[in-house]
């Protein structure tokens, strides 16, 4: 007797159903819907009024978009670009030939990325506490200055800590992406033009920086695009939003504070997308620009 074969094939679609009614219900659903909310004037209650393109014409008529813009660029270039170049340096250093300890340098350079961001703003918002922050303390006590500083209350200040909590928190994860990308050069790239007589400097610029390009490339597109939505920390360090400058309000936490703490869902909305739009717009001309370069 012949059995009848059994096909398996459509059997297939049951194991990938999950994922797509999940990103169904739980991403394009709230998307689409949050774009309709967009154009209404809906405060979490009721019906929603639709307004049209109102709120877009309020958020682009208005300067604290603007401002909110500049300070999330000005965190993101105090954090991220010498950070790369830090990153660069040290995977540098450690694939050299006589580098020892390289795995021991690895692990102690991503140990401030395992830490979470909260915890971090927490820390240095207590290192530079007014009355008895580590920093004040220290600084009194060997006679550099006469009172407490007020760090929280200068805008210049608040910028260099948080872009230097960021800048501590993710260097150790580019130096390991960038080590791993000159570890796969071929040495025998080293060995030839070592024996034509090339500097190490020579070979750096020569050999090692064009073959990491793409990995250049998507690290600062990536630190770009994470910098944009910038929150946690700078939302810690700023007291929850207590900061008498504002010089610490990133797009993010504007739109979570307008939303969310303020009730306007729509303004909200609408926010989220035009700084969707800035980060795509940013992060395209980025990547642009060091292909160019390439």
């Amino acid at each position: 007797m012949r059995r009848k074969r059994v096909n398996f094939d459509h059997y297939g679609y049951l194991f990938i159903a999950p994922f797509f009614i999940a990103t169904l219900v739980f991403v394009l659903y709230p998307m689409v819907d949050s774009l309709f909310i967009s154009f209404s004037d809906w405060t979490g209650f009721g019906a929603r009024n639709m307004v049209g393109f109102k709120n877009y014409a309020r958020i682009l008529s208005g300067k604290v978009f603007y401002r909110t813009i500049a300070t999330t660029l000005k965190l993101w270039a105090i954090g991220s670009i010498p950070q790369i170049l830090l990153a660069l340096v040290l995977a540098a250093v450690m694939n050299a030939r006589k580098f020892r300890g390289k795995g021991f340098f690895k692990v102690a350079y991503f140990l401030p990325n395992i830490i979470t961001s909260v915890f971090m703003g927490l820390l240095f918002l207590f290192i530079f506490g007014w009355q008895g922050g580590a920093v004040n303390v220290a600084l009194m006590r060997f006679g550099l200055i006469s009172e407490p500083i007020g760090w929280q209350q200068s805008a210049l200040y608040m910028t260099l800590i948080c872009g230097g909590v960021l800048f501590l928190q993710w260097f150790g994860y580019q130096t390991i992406m960038l080590d791993s990308g000159m570890t796969g050069i071929a040495r025998d790239l080293y060995e030839a033009a070592e024996v034509d007589g090339a500097s190490g400097v020579r070979m750096f610029f020569s050999i090692t920086l064009p073959l990491i390009r793409p990995i250049l490339l998507y690290i600062t597109v990536t630190s770009l695009i994470g910098g944009l939505q910038s929150f946690d920390i700078p939302y810690v360090l700023s007291g929850k939003t207590g900061d008498p400058n504002q010089s610490l309000l990133t797009m993010s936490i504007y739109m979570m504070i307008t939303a969310f703490n303020q009730g306007r869902y729509g303004y909200g909305a609408a926010l989220g997308f035009l700084y969707c739009l800035v980060t795509l717009l940013f992060s395209v001309a980025t990547m642009r620009l060091m292909r160019q370069e390439a």
